[in-house]
């Protein structure tokens, strides 16, 4: 009787087990791919869980082979991944040095290596990767993209260019391609370049925001501010192209549109920094100089190291005649750069709304030390030694530049 019993069991076992359903554990490929999708539609925090668990997943298959380079390559794409490149680049080496063929491990040892500021070194890992396959677009791509941030421009339009022979409808080089020939100083290159970009995607956005930067290299105002709609129709939360036409239209006097588009890009971005102080810039040039000092303030809250924010206050406070705070903020310029020579002749002219006329003579004699060229400190200086009735050298400073 008890033998039967325990028969049964076992068989029910065995059935019970038979109809479990089999779940396979993920493979390092698997979390990867589901981590680049959820990345790429913004869930980052549920991506970087993917990766986490990449990088399990990568640790379990290499208990069992230490020789998979597969799994070494998935362990340092997912290390990428967390911004964790040195140990990234270690897990790349080890799949290189499993299969030195491994085209697609040297072309991401080099992305690694160009994040952290590595160039040569990522040039010389997209070679290997060119060697294995020469006709590998981005590759030469990236590898133009190095030589570009080594300040070898000719170096760089070169690969780009080989890439684009392999692919000539790769946007995204005919586009840093343009962002080069601006680099030179090559204004029309650029649009050339740009316009290729954007014959292949219209709603390329950035493209048509550098695009608006060589429109400006070749003073083609007008044409930039269409440039900088056409990227804003694209992506209206376009933070810079709001800034660049917010500069374009502050520099052919329209401040009043300028503030509006510096209001658009600090809706998106209220930590931009230069928006706010372009933003006091303008206001100051429309007389409007309490509320350009309340924006040059917001630019100092979050860069209080910006020497032109704190020489702008300081005009604006002129302006108002605060002269004793004009000076405070002239000084907060000169302590970041010894070497403003507006700012120490500005300082003059505070002195002498003050009366203050050595210290007029002192800060202008800063100024000329800087910029003998500087007018605005030998006429304070000169205007100093008049009232000190030292009209001799008083003349002298008039008859200086």
């Amino acid at each position: 009787m008890g033998f039967k019993g325990i028969h049964i069991f076992l068989i029910f076992l065995i059935l019970f087990s038979f109809i479990l359903p089999i779940v396979e554990a993920k493979t390092a490929d698997e979390w990867i791919t589901e981590g680049i999708n959820l990345y790429n539609v913004g869930k980052y925090e549920e991506a970087n869980k993917t990766f986490d668990e990449a990088i399990n997943a990568s640790d379990e298959a290499l208990k069992f082979n230490p020789q998979n380079a597969d799994a070494w390559y998935n362990k340092g794409f997912a290390l990428k991944n967390f911004g964790r490149y040195d140990d990234a680049i270690k897990a790349y080496d080890e799949a290189l040095k499993i299969n030195p063929q491994y085209a697609h491990a040297w072309y991401d040892k080099g992305l690694v290596l160009s994040d952290i500021g590595r160039y040569n070194e990522a040039i010389n890992a997209y070679d290997e990767a060119l060697k294995i396959n020469p006709q590998d677009a981005l590759a030469l791509y990236e590898r133009g993209y190095a030589f570009n941030n080594l300040g070898r421009y000719d170096d760089a339009i070169k690969a780009y260019d080989e890439a684009l022979k392999i692919n000539p409808q790769f946007a995204q080089a005919w586009y840093e391609k343009g962002f080069t020939f601006i680099n030179f100083g090559r204004n029309d290159d650029a649009i050339k370049a740009y316009d290729e970009a954007l014959k292949i995607n219209p709603q390329f956005a950035q493209a048509w925001d550098e695009k608006g930067l060589a429109l400006i290299g070749l003073e083609r105002y007008d044409d930039a501010i269409k440039a900088y709609d056409e990227a804003l129709k694209i992506n209206p939360q376009y933070a810079q192209a709001w800034f660049n036409k917010g500069a374009v239209l502050g520099g052919l006097g329209r401040n009043d549109e300028a503030i509006k588009a510096y209001d658009d890009a600090l809706k998106i971005n209220p930590q931009y920094a230069i928006a706010w102080f372009n933003k006091g810039v303008a206001l100051g040039g429309l007389g409007r100089y309490d509320d350009a000092i309340k924006a040059l303030d917001e630019a100092l809250k979050i860069d209080s190291q910006d020497a032109d924010a704190w020489f702008y206050k300081g005009v604006a406070l002129d302006h108002l005649r605060r002269y004793d705070e004009g000076i405070k903020a002239y000084d907060e310029a000169l302590k970041i750069n010894p070497q403003y020579a507006q700012a120490w002749s500005n300082k003059g002219f505070d002195f002498a709304g003050l009366k203050r006329y050595d210290e007029v003579i002192n800060a202008s004699d800063e100024a000329l030390k800087i910029n003998q060229q500087d007018a605005q400190a030998w006429a304070n200086k000169g205007a100093a030694l008049g009232v000190l009735g030292r009209n001799d050298e008083a003349i002298k400073a008039y008859d200086e530049p």
